[in-house]
C-alpha cells in the first residue's frame, strides 16, 4: 500500500506531529519528540541506497524529484522557437512562447503531464500563463486524445512525450483566448515571435514543490 508523511513542528516547539496517509484513504497521527522524529529518519536514510544516478537528463531540464527507474516527476523548459503545429490535420509553421513541461511517472506509467507558457526562461516563482493553442486543459493538464503513452524508465525519455505532444492533432474544443475567436485566426496572425501579451496568466507561480501541482 503506497503511503504519504507530512510532518507538523510549531516553532519553540521540541515535538513532531507526524501523519501518515494511506492511498486507501485511512490516516495514522503520532506526536513524537523532535529527536525521536530524527532518529527514525537517520535510520531510514541509511537504508536506501547509496550513490542513486539520475541518468541522462532531457533537453531544457529544470528540476525533477527522483525515486528510482519509473518513479520521478521532472520540469522541462523549451525556449521560444518556431514549432510545427498540426491544426485539423494541416501542418502550421508558427512562433512559440517559451514552455513548460512537468511530468510524473509512477511505475514507469506517466500519471501526470501539464504544459504552461512563460514571459521567459522559467525559474522559481515566475508567473505560469495558459498555454496559447490546444490539447491543454484550463489547469495546465495535457489532453492525449487517443494517444497511448509510452513507459517510461529515466528522466531523458520525456522527451518522447513532448515531441508525441507535438505531433498529435489539435483543434478548437480546448482553445481559450481573448483575443482570437479560432486557433485558425490566432494562427493566421502568428509572425516572427509570438506575442507575449496575448498569454493569459494562471493564476499559479511556478514552484518545484511537487504538490503544487496536484
Amino acid at each position: 500500500m503506497e503511503k504519504n508523511m507530512t510532518v507538523y513542528i510549531a516553532q519553540g516547539d521540541n515535538r513532531a506531529i507526524v501523519t501518515i496517509n494511506h492511498t486507501d484513504g485511512t490516516s495514522i497521527r503520532k506526536t513524537v519528540s523532535i529527536q525521536a522524529f530524527k532518529n527514525a529518519m537517520d535510520a531510514a536514510a541509511s537504508a536506501l541506497p547509496k550513490g542513486s544516478l539520475l541518468g541522462p537528463l532531457p533537453e531544457g531540464y529544470l528540476e525533477s524529484r527522483y525515486s528510482s527507474p519509473g518513479n520521478f516527476c521532472v520540469w522541462t523548459a523549451l525556449p521560444a522557437k518556431l514549432r510545427t503545429i498540426l491544426y485539423y490535420g494541416k501542418a502550421y509553421h508558427v512562433p512559440f512562447p517559451p514552455l513548460l513541461f512537468f511530468f510524473e511517472a509512477e511505475k514507469t506509467n506517466v500519471t501526470r503531464s501539464s504544459l504552461y507558457a512563460c514571459h521567459g526562461h522559467p525559474a522559481q516563482g515566475m508567473d505560469l500563463y495558459h498555454y496559447p493553442f490546444g490539447n491543454v486543459y484550463h489547469d495546465g493538464r495535457i489532453c492525449w486524445g487517443n494517444i497511448k503513452l509510452p513507459k517510461i524508465m529515466n528522466l531523458k525519455e520525456v522527451e518522447c512525450l513532448i515531441e508525441a505532444f507535438f505531433m498529435s492533432d489539435t483543434n478548437d474544443d480546448l482553445f481559450h483566448s481573448v483575443h482570437h475567436k479560432t486557433q485558425r485566426e490566432l494562427l493566421h496572425s502568428l509572425d516572427k515571435k509570438f506575442p507575449l501579451s496575448h498569454l493569459q496568466k494562471t493564476g499559479k507561480r511556478l514552484s518545484f514543490q511537487e504538490e503544487t501541482w496536484r
